[in-house]
């Protein structure tokens, strides 16, 4: 689903943050071409503008430009995208260091092809798991030193040598197995729990930390999950006695830095300020929120279940004996995940829901299954204004891909009239229309067809008259329009 970005050149010079010191050049022209199209249509980092950018807005964006295309939305990366666009930066460097053939191309293939942040995270994945199965018969203490020891089974180790990396990264199949950090630029950590069996004892990593300029970086379980709630009191204490900083999110460390003090999610003051979202929706054991908090983005829960027609009031409801949410509380967004196997998955109803914070509107609904947008009966995904509850988008995906036989496969309401200003026809993620135009814009005010654009077997027709069969479907298309009353449709 196609977006208007106003800052997209942000899109850019994010990722090529991520490129580093060395190859830094190739590195960033890779980030972009694997994620700098994905990053456009990523909807959870793409939030809509309300109203003109003033002081922010680059020189092409004029007020009448606003006013003719919107809706509009800006780019804002959050820390879940940071960990997402890290892990893949991680296997490109990897790929880098090892030299290996695809990335030799001009424009590998690899990359160019990539569809979605999802499908450039299972690439990753794929292939550090290949890499890590060549790792599977290091020994865990050699190359390591022990940092700290609590005692009870658990325990840090510092990570010296690259067979040293390569052990942690077999074990938890992340980057660490495959040379992203050979160079050892960073401190990388292991904590490990200590399994006694029958016949012999051995050390299980459990979660793998990286240290850099004194921050804690990264906090990754398997696989890059987050390693769960029995490791944050031992991150907590790894973290307070070598003093510091945090970057990772309180999802992976159960922590949280305010005004120079090392918070615990269990233990947070009244009237603390977060300024990223807050993001729950992978603990089993919820904190309780103090008063008089502030987050200024979003507060993602967990969910046994989410309905189709689900108000806030009910699936605040189903979570009443493990979470209370303060009455006090400010917050931008209050959103719901239902997973399965560590995806977005519902075959019932909506896997997210996201409610504004003040008027408590589904303002974001998105269908899943196994990760990817899909739905059958109706759109996959459906926008509403905060303030007037009005549906301004609907978007009918099958697999991840735009389709829609009976209909416009992407529709744009205007947020006041209710008059639909975009129409986009496609089938099977392309354009496709024989009975009328695939691309239709109207004004938002009267309803007038603005723009349109035809496309027959997936090929722009720039004059419809090209064939009597399109000729009589264009001619029969602007009558129905002329003879048409337009009502505005809310949704």
């Amino acid at each position: 689903m196609a977006y208007n970005i106003w800052n997209h050149e942000d899109i850019e010079h994010y990722l090529r943050s991520f490129a580093g010191v060395d190859h830094a050049q190739r590195m960033g022209d890779l980030m972009v071409l694997a994620l700098g199209n994905v990053l456009k249509k990523h909807s959870a980092c793409l939030h809509n503008s309300e109203t003109y950018p003033e002081g922010s807005a680059p020189a092409w964006l004029t007020r009448e430009k606003w006013e003719d295309a919107a809706p509009w939305h800006h780019f804002q990366p959050n820390a879940a995208l940071d960990g997402a666009v890290k892990h893949i930066a991680d296997f490109i460097k990897a790929a880098l260091v090892r030299e290996a053939a695809w990335v030799q191309e001009e424009r590998p293939s690899k990359l160019a092809n990539i569809g979605s942040l999802e499908a450039a995270t299972h690439i990753a994945d794929k292939a550090m798991m290949k890499k890590s199965f060549d790792q599977a018969g290091l020994d865990p203490a050699v190359g390591t030193e022990i940092i700290m020891d609590f005692g009870d089974g658990w325990l840090i180790r510092k990570l010296n040598t690259r067979d040293a990396l390569r052990f942690d990264g077999a074990q938890l199949h992340h980057c660490v197995a495959n040379g992203a950090y050979d160079d050892l630029a960073t401190d990388i950590y292991s904590l490990r729990y200590i399994e006694e069996g029958e016949n012999a004892v051995r050390e299980k990593p459990i979660a793998t930390l990286e240290v850099r300029d004194n921050m804690l970086e990264q906090c990754k379980g398997l696989q890059n999950q987050p390693p769960g709630e029995a490791v944050f009191p031992y991150i907590e204490q790894f973290v307070k006695s070598k003093n510091l900083g945090l970057s990772e999110s309180a999802k992976n460390t159960g922590l949280i830095s305010w005004r120079g003090t090392i918070y615990s999610l269990y233990d947070l003051p009244e009237g603390i300020e977060i300024k990223d979202d807050l993001d729950l929706s992978r603990l089993k054991i919820l904190p309780k929120l103090p008063s008089n908090m502030l987050i200024e983005r979003s507060l993602v829960l967990p969910s046994p279940y989410l309905k189709e027609g689900d108000v806030f009031a009910d699936v605040i409801a189903r979570m009443q004996d493990r979470f209370v949410l303060p009455e006090d509380m400010n917050v931008q967004h209050i959103e719901f995940s239902v997973f399965y196997k560590g995806k977005h998955h519902n075959a019932f109803g909506p896997a997210y829901l996201s409610f504004d914070g003040n008027s408590k509107i589904a303002t974001s609904e998105r269908w899943y299954i196994n990760g990817r947008f899909h739905r059958e009966d109706g759109p996959a995904v459906i926008y509403r204004d905060a303030q007037t509850g009005h549906v301004i988008l609907e978007a009918w995906y099958i697999n991840s891909r735009l389709h829609r036989e009976d209909g416009p496969a992407v529709i744009y309401r205007d947020a006041q009239t209710g008059v639909v200003t975009e129409e986009v026809w496609r089938i099977n993620d392309r354009y496709y229309r024989e009975d009328g135009p695939a691309f239709i814009e109207r004004d938002a005010q009267t309803g007038v067809v603005t723009h349109e654009n035809w496309y027959i077997k997936y090929e722009h027709i720039s004059q419809p008259s090209i064939d009597a069969r399109t000729a009589e479907a264009y001619a029969a298309y602007h009558a129905k329009e002329q003879e048409a009353t337009l009502t505005p449709g809310m949704g």
